[in-house]
């Protein structure tokens, strides 16, 4: 069975049609891979930034217990004179 000329036209632009939509989906499948990828990183790095403040107000509070611990002390063996 053999197609004629506008058969033959119609089935190639259908191919045509099919792989420009592939293409298409392709890249918009890819596109929305790199703004998720972004999203996570934004997020990661954010994340990251809470961290960093949160070790240095646990060290802050740290270093201000040891103080009053220290002052303490001072205080405990100034009475005991």
């Amino acid at each position: 069975m053999y197609l004629n000329d506008l058969e033959e036209t119609v089935v190639l632009i259908a191919a045509v049609f099919i792989i420009i939509a592939f293409i298409v989906k392709t890249y918009k499948d890819i596109k929305e891979t790199i703004a998720e990828e972004k999203q996570k990183l934004y997020e990661k790095n954010k994340n990251e930034e809470k961290v960093k403040n949160l070790i240095e107000y646990i060290e802050t509070k740290s270093t201000l217990i040891k103080s009053i611990v220290k002052a303490k002390k001072i205080l405990e063996k100034q009475k005991k004179k």
